[in-house]
């Protein structure tokens, strides 16, 4: 499991999660939807505990799909 990239993209739409293989490019690729609200017309909102606990979720996925093992656990 040499040369592997974590890379996590939290966006308006969705967190993205891709790993990367450093010969073979990208390998996997792993995503959760976000929630946008608005207390009024024309706002837009998220909450970061959400983008928290997608990353959280997103990484163990990628972790646990290309077998490798991660240390210390997330928090």
């Amino acid at each position: 499991m040499n040369g592997l990239l974590l890379a996590i993209d939290v966006g308006t739409t969705a967190t993205k999660c891709l790993l990367l293989d450093a010969d073979r490019g990208v390998i996997a690729e792993y995503e959760r939807p976000a929630e946008l609200s608005g207390a009024r017309p024309g706002w837009a909102e998220e909450d970061p505990d959400a983008w928290w606990a997608s990353a959280r979720e997103l990484v163990a996925e990628a972790v646990s799909g290309a077998g490798a093992a991660r240390s210390p656990p997330l928090a």
